[in-house]
């Protein structure tokens, strides 16, 4: 739990408190940090620090090499969210490139067959992650372009091992891999016939063919006259996609301003505006950061203990409940309602319908909808020597996105289309969509997303934080945030301890497998419903943290067996 036992504690009564230490690694270094949920992607990102480039230089590095180690996560048929915080400036930058919805694109292309939206060529949007790589590195990148690319080519030509999560996630979409053609090619053993295993060792020439013509043509390798881009685009249509010359040619990255709160130690929290869910996460931080429980070096009795929890949860649930009024959108309308989430004055309203002894019924939270669920996402943290600092999401939606791969380009497509509210479908809880983030060309969906960096007063990063894991990443990144800042836990231990998650639909916690019993009794009693997770985990977070001495502390998720890197 996140309370420590009162001295009146006995014995008997400390049995509920989870003491978990996983083994994955907590790296101490003095100049830089990397932390990826991909290894051995993390020591590319160090190589390029210690060659003078800049924390954008590494960060594409390593991204470029996260698409190949973790494909059914991320990629360039993808997009993702990325905050850049530069110290000399003390300026924080959103970048935003997520995918979004093509030309042709309708409200109810989806009426009728809500699969389309999740698997095949209709649920494929716009790919951003080219484009967004090449803007931050027209802007702030400081090697080459070409540099970036050799050690993530030469993984594809020699051989990348299957992982635990990607061995995971083949088995678990075994059967629809081996249904289809292009992406069997890629997935499966030609030896046995079936998905990779972990341990494996396969190549990917295709992808490695195309990195290098993006190495020397840059953007208009996807998005332009290339050859490759002809190519490409031939893929897609006899996929069956909807995108076409001119969705790519037109698609541009966002630099937008990032949403900005103070929390207490004067620390400032910068985290992605709308379409990410920066807002939210402000939300929970501003109302939990209202109560007295929340101290550091402070003990509490069981009951004060079990009240800290239920305080989050419904935190949570409310969160989630502004979520659904949210879409990417310049209206007045949505521009209110986010000043009004991002208030303190908000906050202290949904503490003061926080009931301390019982949980409600969704609409008493003010919704009665839910929200869409992604998982294929990754994750970056990153500190330079210069104290600039990178934290970077990315994502395919859902694992191995659309299932569509473009066979000449080696190149595997989203499924963001899913990310979108579309009328007349009634989701896999089956509960009703929001009104609100319905398809229209053009528009980016609303995302889970949220990269995180925390400043401090003298303008040095105290934290880089953000993980994956759909809509656990939000709830998963104010947990660790609250244990690192407010419990004064290593970065380690606030990573490692069990998590749970509410997104107010469905109406009730996800905890993990080693989340104390007794614990969960307690929160029975305030009426809470309770779903284990089994083998699944709840978000991936990856964090590069610095101390008061200037220490650079990183560590990455044992969840998904990622690595860190430093000096």
């Amino acid at each position: 739990c996140f309370i420590l036992p009162s001295n009146e504690t006995t014995e008997d009564e400390k049995h509920w408190l989870p003491e978990f230490i996983s083994s994955s690694k907590l790296g101490k270094y003095d100049t830089a940090a990397v932390s990826t949920d991909a290894a051995p992607c993390a020591v590319i990102g160090k190589d390029l620090l210690a060659r003078n480039g800049s924390a954008i230089d590494a960060a594409i590095g390593v991204l470029l090499c996260m698409g190949v180690i973790n494909p059914q996560s991320m990629g360039l048929g993808g997009g993702f969210f990325m905050l850049f915080y530069n110290k000399a400036q003390d300026t924080t930058h959103f970048i935003d490139a997520r995918e979004v919805a093509p030309r042709k694109a309708t409200e109810n292309m989806f009426e009728g067959n809500a699969t389309a939206a999740k698997i095949g060529p209709l649920s494929i949007a716009v790919p951003g992650e080219l484009a967004g790589y090449v803007s931050v590195h027209d802007e702030f990148g400081k090697l080459p372009w070409e540099d970036l690319f050799p050690p993530t080519i030469k993984m594809c030509e020699e051989g990348i091992t299957v992982n635990r999560h990607l061995a995971r996630a083949l088995r678990k979409y075994r059967g629809k891999i081996l249904d289809r053609e292009h992406i069997r090619n890629v997935f499966a053993n030609p030896e046995t016939g079936d998905v990779y295993k972990e341990g494996d060792v396969y190549k990917r020439l295709d992808l490695a063919k195309t990195l290098r013509i993006i190495s020397e043509e840059k953007r208009s390798a996807l998005y332009g006259q290339s050859n490759i881009t002809d190519t490409f685009l031939t893929d897609l249509e006899k996929a069956g996609s909807i995108i076409t010359r001119k969705d790519l040619e037109s698609y541009i990255p966002e630099l937008r301003e990032p949403t900005k709160i103070k929390l207490r130690g004067n620390l400032t929290l910068y985290s992605p505006s709308l379409p990410g869910s920066g807002a939210l996460l402000s939300l929970m931080l501003n109302v939990l950061d209202g109560y007295d429980e929340f101290m550091p070096n402070i003990t509490y009795s069981r009951n004060e203990t079990i009240l800290a929890l239920h305080r989050i949860i419904e935190t949570f649930k409310f969160a989630y409940a502004s979520r659904m009024h949210l879409e990417d959108s310049d209206s007045p309308e949505t521009k209110e309602l986010i000043k009004m989430l991002m208030s303190k004055d908000y906050a202290d309203e949904v503490r003061g319908k926080i009931d301390d002894f019982q949980t409600h019924e969704p609409d008493y939270y003010g919704v009665n909808i839910t929200v869409q669920d992604d998982h294929g996402t990754a994750h970056l943290s990153l500190i330079a020597p210069n104290g600039d600092a990178v934290s970077v999401t990315s994502t395919v939606n859902q694992y191995f996105g659309s299932l569509i791969m473009s066979p000449n380009t080696g190149i595997l497509l989203n499924d963001e289309m899913d990310d979108f509210s579309s009328p007349n479908i009634t989701n896999y809880f089956g509960v009703p969509p929001t009104g609100k983030n319905q398809i229209k060309p053009g528009k980016r969906p609303m995302s889970s997303m949220t990269p995180v960096i925390i400043v401090d007063g003298d303008k040095n990063v105290k934290l880089a934080v953000g993980g994956n894991g759909g809509t656990q990443i939000t709830t998963s990144v104010a947990q660790v945030i609250l244990r690192y800042l407010w419990l004064n836990e290593t970065i380690k231990e606030a990573i490692d301890a069990p998590r749970f998650h509410h997104q107010l639909l469905p109406n009730y916690i996800e905890h993990e497998e080693n989340f104390p019993q007794d614990i969960l009794d307690d929160m029975k009693k305030k009426g809470h419903e309770l779903k284990k997770l089994g083998e699944n985990m709840l978000g991936i977070i990856m964090a590069v943290a610095r101390d008061e001495s200037g220490q650079i502390f990183a560590n990455s998720d044992y969840r998904k067996g990622g690595e860190v890197d430093g000096f």
